[in-house]
């Protein structure tokens, strides 16, 4: 019936598409071009259809049934099994989001079977509508070759030719990969989908079919609806393949890519472009490369510890700059040339521009010629050493290193070890980049001096604020740090103004150098894949009064949790600027998963997303923090206030600690005399003091915990 719906569809919506002017049949003359003709005083001659007659005969005949049928799938197969040595550079635009999803499903399999029915009435359910709504995608391709020598439209029997052809090369393509990666089923024990197992799981061929088939008749029949119904289909028969524990979420992700293209290759390869349908170009067609749009460039970030975000938080306090996103960084190069450029233009329509300010600005122009001279596009292909450092800290008092209990000696520094007496570290980093891809690798030896054992009043308030037995605490000396350390290190690809990262990344979710109560590089850059719009945009209609707006997402897997280890993190950011003088951030980030935690499932994590409670536990799911930033900036000063909001499950207000004796603060001491820094971690240590900013369980509370003013001072040229 499914397959009878598709062919009734795919034939009314046929009539939608005629042949475009351009492959019109040489012998047929408009009208408007023979009057045109006549008023110029010419004659209008025919043309020779020879040749065209003879293209249109070999279109037929390779696009039979027969011994060009057989050469067709000869040819596919060669095509296929060969496509990897035809990779270009630019084809990571498409391959690397593709193997970082199939990478996160991966790692996420095992625990999304497990959260699955495993009814049998249910399963068999679902494995059933997936065999059927296949066999409706093949049978549509069937009826439209039938119906089309029954009416001799030659559109419809080239759709079901070359959707059986599709079928059966996804099909060769998919079994052979299935018997080359032997991975197990999800019904067979242990579940963990082990591959070279000699099972049949990777990739899934209901999937590699199904989208092949889908993809031909998109192409063919290019319209909404048509698409929607074929697309629809298929995703349907995916889902089905999971929910019926078939198959893993990545064996069907993977079969279907396999199908989709596939399915675009046959069709752009065999099909007559005479008789209309969409018009297909290699996957990383763009513009000339010469005149890559700079929304297209790959660009490295800029790290968090360079001289050039003090140097524009002048030129932005002064007026320089409007467009600077404060709140979200790290910033690529190529939008640090954007901002370069626009402060260059306001300071040329100075009279008497300020001299330390133009001297500032020709340092700026050095740093990022390269970009600068791109912002308009051009060919993007570079390769630097970025930096090579030697740095040494030298500690001579007691070192506090527990930043979650205690507070830190050394903050904001990427996470580095340090203890009292001399530390240092020796590194480097490298950045790369070709049209929309670019590499960055930043990596350092570093040292770290041993330290004696935690005194047991502080190991006994560990063990109380964490709700953890003593024996959970570290006890015994702190052994000395010499170690190679990767800081940041990534791949990414620009997609229209998106890029799309993977690797080791640091954060800064701030316009402030004390860092944010949310992110911030006082951490060791954590493993992540993460989507943010480098340069701001303005959303269309009414929408384009909340000013520029950049938005940062990232999912990640955190390190060195001693309780919960592996845990998974999420997170998300939107700045926009109603006002040259005024943003607003928004940023939420989650923690779930990990070893003892809840799991990480696709329910678990919806639940988590939108707020909703799991009904066996009663709560919502991981553990979820928010912040609003309001910044303001101003000719002399840059002003923040941040509010903060915590939901968990759990919260020290239960074990109330004592902080006297520990953090070396007495407790007398009233909180307005304390530093900011140190009122926050205080408000960790001690929520009793700071009863309005604390929380009690499941029950979620805002409170402003601080604000404070940066002067800018007067700009320097010293760097």
């Amino acid at each position: 019936m499914l397959g009878c719906c598709l062919f009734v569809t795919t034939a009314l919506l046929s009539t939608d598409y005629p042949v475009r002017a351009q492959e019109q049949r040489p012998n047929d003359v408009s009208v408007a071009s023979a009057k045109s003709a006549r008023e110029n005083g010419q004659t209008l001659q025919p043309i020779d259809t020879r040749t065209n007659d003879a293209e249109d005969a070999a279109s037929d005949q390779r696009n039979s049934l027969g011994l060009s049928f057989l050469k067709n799938l000869l040819s596919d197969q060669r095509s296929i099994w060969t496509s990897p040595l035809h990779l270009r550079s630019s084809d990571v635009s498409w391959l690397l989001p593709l193997a970082t999803v199939t990478g996160g499903l991966l790692a996420t399999d095992k625990w999304t079977a497990k959260g699955l029915s495993n009814d049998p009435t249910t399963l068999n359910r679902y494995r059933s509508f997936s065999d059927a709504g296949l066999a409706a995608l093949a049978g549509a391709g069937g009826s439209l070759f039938l119906w089309g020598k029954i009416t001799h439209d030659d559109h419809q029997r080239e759709t079901g030719i070359l959707a059986g052809e599709a079928a059966i090369d996804s099909l060769a393509a998919g079994t052979g990969l299935q018997y080359a990666f032997g991975r197990e089923r999800p019904y067979q024990s242990p579940g963990n989908g082990t591959f070279l197992q000699g099972g049949t799981s990777f990739p899934s061929d209901h999937a590699a079919v199904a989208w092949s088939v889908a993809s031909v008749i998109a192409h063919e029949y290019p319209g909404v609806l048509s698409q929607v119904f074929v697309y629809g289909l298929a995703t349907a028969v995916t889902a089905s393949r999971v929910m019926g524990q078939e198959h893993f979420p990545s064996d069907v992700v993977v079969g279907s890519a396999i199908g989709w293209l596939i399915g675009r290759q046959v069709y752009r390869a065999h099909h007559d472009r005479k008789l209309g349908g969409a018009t297909v170009n290699v996957l990383d067609a763009d513009e000339d490369e010469n005149r890559r749009s700079r929304q297209r460039m790959g660009s490295p970030f800029v790290p968090l510890d360079s001289w050039v975000y003090p140097a524009f938080e002048q030129l932005i306090a002064l007026g320089y700059v409007s467009s600077a996103i404060m709140g979200l960084k790290p910033w690529t190069r190529m939008e640090c040339a954007r901002l370069t450029d626009e402060a260059g233009e306001k300071l040329q329509g100075d009279e008497i521009p300020h001299e330390d300010l133009v001297r500032l600005q020709v340092r700026l122009q050095e740093e990022f010629a390269y970009e600068l001279d791109r912002l308009g596009g051009g060919h993007n292909v570079t390769a630097n050493i970025e930096s090579l450092y030697t740095r040494v800290v030298s500690i001579s008092g007691p070192a506090i290193t527990d930043g979650f209990h205690f507070g830190q000696t050394i903050s904001y520094d990427f996470g580095r070890p340090f203890e009292r007496g001399t530390n240092g570290q020796v590194g480097g980093s490298f950045s790369a980049a070709t049209g929309p891809l670019t590499l960055y690798v930043r990596a350092e030896y570093q040292h770290a001096p041993s330290a004696a054992a935690l005194s047991d009043t502080a190991r006994n308030f560990i063990s109380s604020a964490d709700m953890v037995p003593l024996s959970h605490v570290p006890a015994g000396p702190v052994a000395a740090i010499n170690r190679s350390q990767l800081l940041d290190a990534y791949v990414a690809v620009n997609l229209n103004n998106w890029q799309f990262v993977v690797g080791r990344q640091s954060l800064s979710w701030t316009p402030a150098p004390d860092g944010s109560l949310l992110w911030s590089d006082n951490i060791e850059p954590v493993t992540m894949v993460r989507l943010v719009n480098p340069e701001p945009f303005v959303l269309p209609g009414f929408l384009r009064h909340l000013g520029p707006l950049r938005v940062d997402q990232f999912i990640g897997r955190l390190a060195g949790h001693s309780y919960i280890s592996g845990p998974f993190i999420y997170g998300q950011k939107l700045n926009f600027k109603p006002f040259a003088f005024l943003e607003i951030g928004l940023g939420r980030t989650t923690t779930i998963g990990g070893a003892g935690g809840v799991p990480f499932t696709p329910a678990n994590f919806l639940r988590s997303l939108v707020g909703n409670r799991n009904p066996q536990t009663d709560n919502v799911p991981g553990d979820s923090h928010s912040e609003v930033w309001l910044f303001q900036s101003s000719t002399t000063t840059l002003s923040y206030t941040v509010t903060r909001t915590r939901t968990t499950t759990f919260c020290l207000c239960c074990h109330p600690p004592t902080h006297g004796g520990i953090l070396g603060i007495p407790a007398s001491t009233s909180l307005e005399s304390l530093e900011y820094r140190s009122l926050i971690f205080i408000w960790k240590a001690c929520p009793q003091r700071l009863r309005r900013a604390a929380m009690a369980c499941t029950t979620q509370v805002t409170s402003t915990i601080g604000t404070r003013a940066i002067e800018t001072g007067t700009p320097t040229p010293a760097i």
